[in-house]
C-alpha cells in the first residue's frame, strides 16, 4: 500500500496511519455481515486489472503462445523454486485455512449453506486466477524484459510510459495489499481468540471481545512499523514470508486432511477416495517442491548452478 501510494508522492507514514485507522474502522463499523460486504467490494476493485489489460494492447499471438505453452526460462534451478514456493504461498497460506474456518462461525452458516459455502469457494478460486492472469498480461507486456525489483518500481516504469494504465496497476496494488492486511490481521485475531478462550466475533461489540480487538490493532499496528523500517529488504521480507507459509502449509494440510477422514466428526460430509487423492497429491507435491528448494539451495550444482 505504501507502494502503491507512493506514486502519487503520499509518504509512508501518512499511508500508514490511516490505513490503520480506515480499517479499524471497518471493524468496528457492525456486524460480519458488514465487513463482508465492504470486503466483496474491496474485492470488486481487483478486476480494475481487466481494463488496464486492454489499454496495454497484448499480442493476441504471444498470449496464446507464451500463456499455454510452458515457458521456463533458465530451467530449474534454486530461483524457480523460490519464485514457485512464494507463488503458492500466497495464493494457498496456511492462514487462508484458519481464516475461511472463522469466517463460516462468525457468518453462523448452517449446514444447508454448505453448498453454497463450496460454491462460495469455487468462484473466489476462479476469481483469483482471472485477476492473477490479467496482471500477468499487463505485467508482461510492457515490462517485458526489464529487471524490475518490487511492485513499486514496476507501477513507475508503467506510468512513464502508459499513465492511465499505471494508474489503474497503482490502484489494484493498493487494493490487494489492502485486503491481504484486513484478512490477515484479523485471522491472527480469531485464531488467537480461539486458542486463549477469548470473545472472537465480528459480531461482538469491543466491551464484548476486548483482547481480539486489541490483538487485531496490534497486528496493523505491528506490520506498519515494519513497513516503516529505514532501509527494510521488504521485497525479500514479502517473498521470505510466502515461502515460510509454503513450508509450513503441508504440515496444516495434513491435520486438516486427517479431520476430513474422521467420521466420527464429519459424518456424512467425511472426505471421499477422490477427494484423499486430490488432497493427497496437492500435499506431496508441495513437499517435493520445498524439498528441492531446500536441496537446489544447499547443493546449487545439483541443478546446474554454480
Amino acid at each position: 500500500m505504501t507502494a502503491a501510494l507512493s506514486i502519487f508522492g503520499i509518504p509512508p507514514v501518512i499511508t500508514v496511519v490511516l490505513v490503520i485507522l480506515v480499517m479499524f474502522g471497518i471493524v468496528l463499523s457492525g456486524r460480519y455481515w458488514t465487513w463482508e460486504k465492504i470486503t466483496m467490494a474491496l474485492c470488486l476493485v481487483n478486476l480494475i486489472y481487466i481494463p488496464a489489460a486492454f489499454l496495454v494492447h497484448p499480442s493476441v499471438g504471444d498470449l496464446l503462445w507464451m500463456g499455454i505453452i510452458p515457458n521456463i526460462p533458465g530451467g530449474f534451478n534454486g530461483t524457480l523454486f523460490f519464485f514457485m514456493m512464494a507463488n503458492i504461498g500466497t495464493t494457498i497460506a496456511p492462514w487462508m485455512i484458519f481464516f475461511q474456518q472463522s469466517a463460516v462461525v462468525d457468518k453462523q452458516m448452517k449446514e444447508k449453506d454448505i453448498p453454497w459455502g463450496k460454491f462460495d469457494t469455487m468462484i473466489g478460486a476462479l476469481f483469483t486466477i482471472v485477476v492473477a492472469v490479467f496482471v500477468i498480461i499487463v505485467t508482461g507486456t510492457l515490462l517485458y524484459g526489464m529487471d524490475i525489483e518490487s511492485a513499486a518500481q514496476a507501477v513507475h516504469v508503467i506510468r512513464g510510459t502508459h499513465p492511465w494504465v499505471g494508474t489503474l496497476v497503482a490502484i489494484g496494488l493498493f487494493d490487494a495489499g489492502f485486503l491481504g492486511a484486513i484478512c490477515i490481521a484479523l485471522t491472527s485475531s480469531w485464531a488467537f481468540g480461539e486458542v486463549f478462550g477469548w470473545a472472537h466475533s465480528l459480531n461482538y461489540k469491543v466491551k464484548e471481545a476486548f483482547w481480539f480487538y486489541i490483538f487485531f490493532f496490534f497486528g496493523l499496528i505491528t506490520a506498519g512499523l515494519v513497513v516503516l523500517i529505514p532501509g527494510a529488504p521488504l521485497i525479500l521480507i514479502t517473498l521470505f514470508v510466502h515461502v515460510v507459509a509454503v513450508t509450513l502449509l503441508p504440515a496444516a494440510l495434513v491435520f486438516l486432511i486427517t479431520l476430513l477422514n474422521n467420521e466420527g466428526i464429519m459424518g456424512k460430509y467425511k472426505n471421499t477416495l477422490f477427494d484423499n487423492i486430490a488432497n493427497i497429491t496437492i500435499v506431496v507435491f508441495i513437499i517435493i517442491l520445498s524439498t528441492h528448494y531446500g536441496l537446489s539451495t544447499v547443493f546449487p550444482s545439483l541443478f546446474g548452478e554454480v
